[in-house]
């Protein structure tokens, strides 16, 4: 059997290649060698120098001996604290080794579900190899027949009454990775099928609102949605109550073989008074409560499809829950199905003239905002936002757009904010501040700074379930101003008082923005603007300045101030001229 190893660590691989020679039996010794070789190709050097050539030799050896048996469909899991005695090589960490089948998402889904449990990695390998196993699961051959993924982390050290919890989370995720990807194609296909359907379906829509509800889901089938479930409903009348009930058997990806719960009234679903307008209004496009388990973190994106009566009356739905892809969050608004219909209205209801400099502005924001407010706002909250961000950029200051989601879920909060003033402090006190606002359980934020003098925080905050909100925007809006105001606008607006405002600016430009940060901590705004009033009145380098006053911040003690331009002035020389002064 011929060894290739392609790896700028080649050096390292043979030599755990050398050591294997002398820890297992000859008639293995091929065996062991290739998939040593295949394991450690892309270990980088960093990670190398975490075990001694025996140790990874070791390692390799016992990993091959958990792969020999192993039945199709079904994945080997195990994590354990590898001791010398028992396993020929040590680790500060816990290990976790998993070998299955190999398919998309499984090493993202594993480090996800750690990470949902507060656990880190601090060593991943994950090879993929083709191996042969006969009809009864045992390893036959290695380099040869269908790929399995090896996966090793080397995790914070567990205690031995954790492992078990820990495992069956892993195993519960790789149980969902294992569901979306055997129904991956019926549900892409289903979408496609009610795409076609819905050219037929009596819908309270116009045509070209029927057409565009096609397109999306067409474009969303194209590569453009992750597909994590599907599952059919009803309409059932019980007395005089109406009940969406699930069909159960309609189920795929990670609802199949989930229990659909009681059926729900639909008097208590935030989206009972559907339909309301256009052609967004045959498609429910929001999220989910629940987080994904697979692929990456955050909460399920939902697209479901209504089914009409003849009196326009919803009757039944088509859910798909999954992610957009990143591809979907790269596609510019005009290129997207639904979303370009929203697009061009905003553009139009502006009034303005598209080759204008407020039109190529109005254009960039809408192609700058987060892609689910795209996909979830409506016409007119497009508007209103699009149009408040670009008032923004005549004047830089923190704003606060609120957008409901229309079924209820959750909260949607754009907060601009100057981009010099963005710290995780300020993020952390906008979050306790919405929270508060909103009764929020939990707020998911991210942040983008670019090029433009306005930093963007996305949040979602959902509110305690059943809570009733009254929001005050005007409110929410002074408290935003409060805790993004500083030191500096204080110091600002005390120049502009006592100066007038064209005077008074141009002191807090040229010396506010030079203050370093340990005289911010010292001194009140007032005695700042005491000190630039100083610094202005400088006539040059060798004029000086004193100023002797009473600090209520310092328990009022005196304190005395020089003031010179372009150079110190050494305490060796003032003091002895302030003790001629009777200083002591």
């Amino acid at each position: 059997m011929n060894i290739q190893v392609e790896s700028s660590d080649s050096t390292s691989i043979k030599s755990i290649l050398a050591a294997l020679a002398k820890r297992v039996p000859k008639a293995r010794l091929a065996e062991a060698q290739a998939f040593a070789g295949a394991f450690y190709q892309r270990m980088s050097s960093d990670e190398f120098a975490q075990h001694g050539v025996d140790s990874w030799a070791e390692l390799a050896a016992d990993m091959l001996e958990f792969a020999r048996a192993r039945k199709r469909g079904k994945a080997n899991v195990r994590l354990f604290n590898p001791t010398m005695k028992t396993h020929g090589w040590e680790s500060p960490h816990t290990v976790v080794q998993v070998i299955n089948d190999d398919m998309p998402f499984l090493v993202d889904s594993v480090t996800m579900a750690l990470a949902e449990q507060g656990i880190g990695v601090h060593v991943l390998g994950h090879p993929v190899m083709p191996v042969a196993r006969d009809k009864a699961g045992k390893l036959s051959r290695v380099g040869e027949g269908a790929s399995e993924s090896f996966i090793h982390l080397e995790i914070d050290r567990q205690p031995q009454a954790a492992m078990a919890s820990i495992k069956a989370s892993i195993e519960r995720v790789l149980d969902d990775v294992r569901a979306i990807v055997a129904d991956w194609n019926p549900m892409q296909a289903k979408m496609l099928a009610v795409a076609d359907d819905l050219g037929e379906r009596r819908m309270p829509v116009s045509e070209e609102g029927r057409r565009e509800a096609q397109e999306f889901l067409r474009w969303a089938a194209d590569n453009h949605f992750t597909f994590l479930g599907y599952r059919e409903y009803k309409v059932a009348k019980q007395g005089k109550d109406e009940l969406l009930v699930a069909d159960e058997d309609s189920s795929l990806g990670l609802l199949r073989g989930k229990d659909a719960g009681k059926p729900r009234s639909l008097k208590s679903l935030a989206a009972h008074y559907m339909p309301q307008s256009g052609s967004v209004d045959a498609l429910i496009l929001t999220k989910t409560n629940a987080r994904a388990t697979v692929h990456r973190p955050g909460y399920m994106d939902y697209i479901g499809v209504l089914g009409f009566d003849k009196h326009g009356k919803p009757v039944a739905e088509q859910r798909f829950l999954g992610l957009y892809t990143s591809s979907a969050y790269r596609r510019r608004p005009w290129d997207i199905p639904l979303v370009r219909e929203r697009h061009e209205y905003v553009l139009r209801q502006s009034g303005l003239n598209p080759t204008s400099h407020s039109g190529k502005a109005l254009r960039h924001i809408l192609e700058t905002l987060p892609r689910d407010e795209l996909f979830q706002a409506s016409e007119d909250e497009l508007f209103r936002t699009g149009m408040g961000i670009l008032g923004l950029q005549e004047r830089v200051r923190s704003k606060l757009f609120l957008r409901r989601d229309r079924y209820g879920r959750y909260f949607s909060a754009l907060v601009y904010v100057p981009r010099e003033r963005m710290n995780t402090q300020l993020r952390k006190r906008i979050e306790d501040m919405l929270k508060g606002a909103l009764n929020g359980e939990r707020i998911d934020t991210n942040v983008q700074v670019g090029e433009s003098p306005l930093a963007q925080m996305h949040m979602i905050v959902r509110p305690k379930a059943g809570d009733a909100i009254e929001v005050d925007q005007a409110a929410l809006d002074r408290q935003l101003a409060e805790i993004v105001r500083d030191w500096r606008d204080e110091l600002r607006e005390q120049l502009v008082a006592r100066h007038g405002e064209e005077a008074g600016l141009r002191l807090a430009n040229r010396f506010g923005r030079a203050l370093p940060a340990g005289y911010i901590e010292e001194v009140s705004p007032e005695i700042a603007a005491d000190d630039v009033d100083h610094l202005a009145a400088l006539a040059g380098p060798e004029d000086l300045r004193l100023s002797l006053y009473r600090s209520r911040r310092h328990g009022g003690g005196i304190r005395f101030k020089f003031y010179r331009q372009l150079d110190d002035i050494p305490l060796s020389d003032a003091l002895p001229m302030m003790e001629n002064m009777g200083l002591r």
